[in-house]
């Protein structure tokens, strides 16, 4: 058995012990407790209440590190997707929105477990409120 562990265990386990204390992450970046699908729970543009309009709003957040906001109405559907990142301490999440062949970062308020987005379209608020279901 002792031969087994050495034989088998021990490789797996070397790299391990090489790694500094500065290199390992935290358990919320390992396990990522933020990662799911959200549900647009508010939805305004300038005021005024845009969510009847949609028959469902999600925002996927992968465990990969990618979005995918999803929407359907009752004539068309669609998905937009790029990239995420979260802040150390967990209280923002920047959204990274391919455009014209690059990434515009895009940082929000994660609280609670709801992330709230505010954006200037056309000189008007569009705020929106995810939260899981």
């Amino acid at each position: 058995m002792r031969k087994l562990f050495a034989f088998v265990f021990l490789p797996l386990l070397l790299p391990l012990s090489a790694c500094d204390v500065s290199e390992m992450t935290t358990l919320a970046e390992i396990s990522r407790p933020y990662a799911g699908v959200y549900v647009c729970e508010e939805l305004t543009l300038g005021g005024k209440d845009m969510l009847p309009y949609f028959d469902s709003i999600e925002l996927e957040l992968g465990y990969d590190g990618t979005f995918t906001l999803s929407y359907a109405t009752p004539f068309s559907d669609g998905e937009y997707s790029g990239g995420y990142e979260v802040s150390p301490d967990g209280d923002e999440i920047r959204l990274l929105v391919p455009s014209r062949g690059r990434d515009l970062p895009r940082t929000f308020s994660f609280e609670g477990g709801a992330l709230a987005i505010e954006h200037n379209l056309g000189g008007r608020l569009l705020f929106a409120k995810f939260a899981l279901p």
